[in-house]
């Protein structure tokens, strides 16, 4: 075949068969001019498009025309590790252009990924040069760099993440130090070490490796731990990963003298535990947290190996164990199995009798029943201390002994409830160990309301309603990537107004029940099920289900019993389930009944779900009924497998709903054998709006039959998406959020109207935002609008000019409802920026959707919505990494646009009465409609993200101190965010005496820099420098006579003033250049520091605009939940004629004008 040559860069790897021209011209648009642009090889381009997600269904094509080992195309994931190595992590670490790693980095791109993506159309592909030909090395040896690979170690491939079916948007964000929190909340110790990260990983080839451990070897690869190994964010993505050997080092301190506890937060399924080449102990049970006693066997002061064996068979062979949904052949409704370390690693100190279990049931009552639980069977003396959460009083001291059931009273305690998670912090000392837990006073029970049992929450009937939550993720498979990943999850579910989840066959983290007792959401806890739906033939050719034997069926049940003791103490928990839908139900003899029993002789105080579906024998407190798409929940019809309604207990929709709705490749977990059982969904509905129009229906039905007959609770199929199913709230990315918002909240509200309704009393929704009718004027025919104008140096003016239009089709027009005066409007006000009259001011707006253009697909006439500052396309290379502030396709020649600011690109801001949005689907937040929360949410554009992000830059950290220089709204809001996190102490630095007082009234502490150095009044009051400052001033900082500039000053303070180590987060605003500047040298935009000070403190520092995206939907949801209250900064609100007033008395600080919102469209 003959080839010609079409690469204008010169690149010899590529080549095209002759007269391809319509190849060539793609190829050139896809690599050359991107290349080009960048100015980067084209390799690294090609590279890329093969390792980012958006390439997956172009690389699949693309592939299956390509006739290559298969070994040549997995190395392809490794490309974005080599491109941030060559441009960001190498840069980083002072590494010179001219370094040899940088040639060797080079050449292996150009060997390793030449391969195109999608890029030729021709139905021969392109012909490879001989280079690409060559046989490819083992991912080991690719760096080249030494035999002991790129960390040093012999024969280790190094770790990175790779690239899953699908992500999240947390995938990439994950780091080498996940799950940094301690992993037990409910049993808390202090001195403690965390063992997460990067370790090492073997494959074996059966139990038998047991017998010849590895000790002191390097295993070959890294992997990230906690995790799957059959996810993404191992770095393995393994299959049938059934035998595993994992290793690392820790070091023990030489203060911990005592006891050295080694604790896994689950390891599935079985676990063998060496420290220092001898055996320390053993686990079975996937979903366990375990401990073992390691001091006899480490060094202390020293580094000591941890060697884990892990043995995992899910359901291959004979093996019945609970697994749960996970299968190594997935289909459907049963998914990719988790294999290996999947939660926490810890270590952490106790003396010689330490305590292992701090059992507490607090009761509506006031009534405390307690036992502490201890490594020796002795009654030494505990003291349990419990203290008021919010003012840290103490309510209640007892004092007693260990291992013995006690119980004392609190008087008129707070209860917890779903509208209110009151948590009282507890403390219990036995000798030298003193452990940190938490409770919550609370009666869950069942009782007759009119005649109908019902489940009661303090004595009250309590209408139970939420999703089937089944906890798999596409980046992490079980381990979610991070907290605030698996924190979203439940959030959502209380945005739609739910008050319950159902922890479907899978048991979580101890981080998640936390959430869940803070959040306000109810637990219904599945004892994870014994291998489900599956059979077996026999010699005979009979075909027989797969049940357990009787060894197998006494492991279920020890495994129950763990799982019970180790989460009764969890206040959101209300119910257990022992089986579901008969998934491993022995029916000889009726096993639930006395597995019933044993539930409840361990704890008393919850209810028990036996048989959730079927088959139902009448153990439990439920009579449970599932059924597709439609409940049939206590009513006089049902549908076999579930049974009849049961009267003497109480009626529940186990599961119902399950309606799908298919979406776009990107959104789905893209293996081809999920995608073809997409349609087994019970139901698939064809558009978005018909989605909700159905739910809308099942929900409506639900609700009569509340009303009706004797419908006590429902869980609707389900939070998400997961693989091959596609009837979740959120799809399996949690990128997209199906319900219409304000009507699911309406449909769920109608459900606890009417479960109240059937009692004397009430049971509302954690809350409810009631949609107002909105009713939308035609507009089509005004062509002009108000707007504030900038005409110069302190003179702004009101002007009628053209209304904006939409001017792409990813536009919207919106009428703007408040926009906020920000301090940085200020800096063009006061003419210190190169802005021209004419500008049209206003960064942080939000108003209600007009127009659409025609590409917009998420955003519908009337939504409410906020405007993150940020203009960002969404497509850039740093909008995909989420640095939405530093879009390189929104502002030519710069990184980063906004609304109505000097050199930010060519967008009016919303000080106006209408604003066009570009690239609306990404930049838009959705808000409840109505008006509620008006002054709050309007922060979200600006401030309350950019003060939160101040507090991300220093690197805090929950516990920490925090000096915040500057009490603008920014400062306020960045002293607030240390108080919504958890700050042991904020300093607000400032001079302004109503500024400080708002810092005082909101629990800081006020320091005025005019009184003396505040660096001085800091370290005086702190006992010592503080973890972490955050500037929140910028360039105009003035000296200590609080009068003339001097923009060092700040910076120069928060230096002096954090420990060594510490870190320094600068939100405040620099600019390049400053006509206004005091001096040349600031003029210039060089500021003069301490930066031999801060290189010998060793302080880390971060800086820049905030990326708004980052973070406005979570502070969003804290506002909807009544966590967060930002708008106390806000000190006027008038409408867009007093505008020019407003500016006058802002600038000038008089008659108390701190934040100022406009209100252009008259007042709401």
């Amino acid at each position: 075949m003959k080839t010609a040559s079409f690469d204008p860069c010169k690149d010899s790897a590529v080549q095209f068969p002759e007269g391809e021209t319509a190849a060539r011209e793609r190829y050139e648009k896809k690599v050359v001019k991107p290349a080009m642009v960048l100015g980067i090889p084209e390799a690294f381009v090609r590279a890329t498009l093969l390792a980012y997600p958006l390439g997956r269904k172009v690389s699949d094509v693309y592939l299956s025309t390509v006739r290559l080992p298969e070994y040549h195309i997995n190395i392809c994931g490794l490309a974005q590790k080599l491109w941030q190595d060559e441009h960001i992590i190498l840069p980083a670490l002072r590494v010179l252009g001219n370094d040899e790693i940088h040639r060797r980095l080079h050449k292996v791109a150009n060997r390793y990924f030449v391969y195109l993506d999608g890029v030729c159309d021709a139905k021969e592909p392109p012909v490879l040069a001989k280079q690409a030909t060559q046989k490819i090395n083992p991912p080991s040896e690719m760096y080249g760099l030494n035999k002991r690979g790129a960390r040093g170690d012999t024969g280790r491939c190094a770790y990175s993440v790779k690239a899953p079916p699908l992500d999240t948007p947390w995938t990439y964000s994950v780091g080498t130090n996940p799950w940094p929190e301690y992993p037990r909340p409910q049993l808390e110790r202090s001195q403690w070490q965390n063992l997460n990260g990067i370790w090492q990983y073997r494959n074996a080839t059966g139990t038998d490796a047991v017998n010849n451990p590895p000790f002191n070897q390097t295993l070959g690869q890294e992997v990230l731990i906690p995790s799957c190994l059959e996810s993404g964010l191992s770095g393995i993505q393994g299959n049938w990963t059934r035998y595993s050997w994992f290793s690392t080092a820790f070091s023990v301190p030489a203060s911990w003298t005592e006891k050295t506890l080694l604790n896994f937060g689950a390891v599935d399924y079985e676990a063998w535990i060496y420290v220092n080449g001898q055996y320390a102990g053993f686990n079975r049970g996937g979903y366990l947290a375990f401990t073992v006693d390691v001091s006899d066997f480490v060094t202390l002061g020293s580094s000591n190996e941890l060697l884990v064996f892990v043995h995992d068979p899910t359901d291959s062979d004979d093996n019945v164990i609970p697994i749960g949904k996970q299968t190594l052949n997935p289909s459907h409704i049963f998914y990719t199995p988790c294999s290996g370390i999947w939660q926490s690693v810890w270590i952490e100190s106790a003396p010689a009798e330490y305590i292992t279990e701090v059992q507490l049931s607090a009761g509506a009552d006031g009534q405390v029943n307690a036992t502490i639980h201890t490594s020796a069977s002795s009654t030494s003396g505990v003291t349990i201390t419990i203290c008021d959460r919010k003012s840290n009083g103490t309510v209640a001291t007892y004092t007693g002994c260990a291992n013995t059931a006690s119980s004392f009273n609190v008087n008129s305690p707070a209860l917890w409830t779903p509208d209110t998670p009151t948590l009282y912090d507890v403390t219990v000392t036995l000798g030298q160990d003193v452990v940190s837990s938490y409770t919550a006073f609370r009666t869950i029970s069942r009782g007759q309301v009119n005649g109908i049992e019902r489940p009661l929450l303090n004595g009250e009937f309590i209408f139970l309603f939420g999703t089937l939550d089944q906890g798999f993720w596409p980046d992490g498979i079980y381990t979610p990537p991070n907290r605030e990943a698996m924190v979203f999850d439940l959030n959502t579910l209380k945005q739609v107004g739910m008050n319950m989840v159902r922890k479907h066959i899978k048991v979580e983290t101890a981080l998640f029940y936390q959430a869940c007792d803070e959040t306000g959401l109810m637990v219904i806890q599945d004892q994870p099920s014994l291998r489900p739906l599956q059979s077996r033939t026999l010699d005979n050719c009979t075909v027989q289900n797969i049940l357990p034997d009787a060894a197998q069926q006494a492991e279920f049940q020890r495994q129950l019993e763990i799982l019970v003791k180790q989460h009764r103490n969890y206040p959101s928990i209300v119910t257990w389930v022992v089986y579901n839908e008969g998934w491993g139900q022995v029916i000889d003899g009726y096993p639930e009944f006395s597995l019933t029993d044993v539930v409840r002789s361990l704890d008393p105080t919850r209810l028990v779900d036996s048989t959730t579906g079927w088959y139902d024998h009448g153990a439990g407190d439920f009579s449970d009924n599932h059924h597709y798409a439609n409940a049939q929940c206590g009513t006089p019809w049902y549908s076999t497998a579930s049974s009849p309604y049961d009267p003497k207990r109480i009626g529940f929709q186990g599961e119902f709903g399950g309606i799908g709705e298919n979406t776009t490749i990107d959104h789905l977990w893209n293996v081809q054998a999920a995608i073809n059982t997409i349609n087994q969904t019970y139901e698939i509905d064809e558009t978005n709006d018909i989605w909700n129009l159905r739910a809308h229906f099942l929900l409506d039905e639900l609700r009569s039959q509340v009303e009706q007959f004797a419908c006590s609770g429902g869980v609707w199929t389900q939070t998400t998406d997961v693989e091959g199913e596609v009837n979740g709230l959120l799809t399996y990315d949690r990128r997209v959020l199906r319900p219409n918002v304000a009507q699911w909240q309406s449909d769920i509200k109608a459900l606890y109207d009417a479960a109240a309704a059937r009692t004397n009393g009430s049971t509302p929704a954690p809350y409810l935002f009631l949609a107002e009718q909105i009713i939308i004027m035609s507009t089509q025919t005004q062509t002009k609008m108000k707007a504030l104008h900038y005409d110069g140096p302190f003179k702004v003016s009101v002007k009628e000019i053209e209304r904006p239009k939409l001017e792409h089709p990813d536009d919207v027009l919106i009428k703007v409802t408040t926009a906020a005066i920000c301090g940085s409007d200020l800096h063009m006000y006061q003419g210190r920026t190169a802005a021209q009259g004419g500008l049209v001011f206003g960064h942080e707006n939000m108003g209600i959707v007009e127009e659409l253009g025609s590409g917009v697909t998420l955003l519908k006439k009337g939504d409410r919505i906020v405007l993150p500052f940020n203009v960002a396309d969404g497509r850039c290379h740093n909008c995909e990494e989420g640095k939405t502030a530093f879009c390189t396709g929104v502002n030519p020649g710069f990184a980063g646009g906004a609304y109505g600011y000097v050199a930010m690109g060519p967008y009016q801001g919303g000080q106006a009465q209408y604003m066009r949005i570009p690239f609306a689907d990404f930049n838009a937040l959705k808000l409840p409609p109505g008006t509620e929360h008006e002054a709050d949410f309007a922060l979200l554009a600006d401030i309350f993200p950019t003060g939160w992000h101040g507090l991300v830059l220093s690197g805090f950290k929950s516990g920490e101190s925090v000096a915040v220089f500057g009490a603008g709204p920014v400062g306020l809001m960045a002293a607030y965010s240390g108080i919504l996190r958890g700050a042991s102490k904020v300093y607000v630095v400032d001079q302004v005496p109503e500024r400080l007082e708002a810092a005082k009234k909101i629990g800081c502490i006020p320091i005025n820099f005019t009184e003396s150095s505040p660096v001085d009044q800091i370290i005086k009051h702190n006992g010592g420098m503080v973890d972490r400052a955050v500037d929140a001033v910028g360039y105009q900082a003035v000296d200590k006579s609080g009068k003339k500039e001097q923009p060092n000053v700040v910076l120069d303070q928060l230096i002096h003033v954090t420990r060594p180590t510490g870190g320094l987060g600068i939100p405040g605003l620099y600019v390049p250049a400053d006509p206004g500047a005091p001096d040349e040298q600031s003029g210039k935009g060089q500021i003069l520091i301490s930066f031999g000070k801060l290189f010998e403190k060793g302080l880390s520092l971060g800086t820049g605009q905030c990326n708004v995206k980052a973070y406005n939907r979570y502070l969003r949801d804290m506002i909807i939940s009544g966590v967060a209250k930002p708008s106390f900064v806000v000190s006027h609100e008038v409408s867009l004629d007093d505008a020019v007033d407003a500016y006058d008395k802002f600038d000038r600080r008089v008659d108390g004008y701190t934040k100022v919102l406009l209100h252009p469209n008259g007042p709401l």
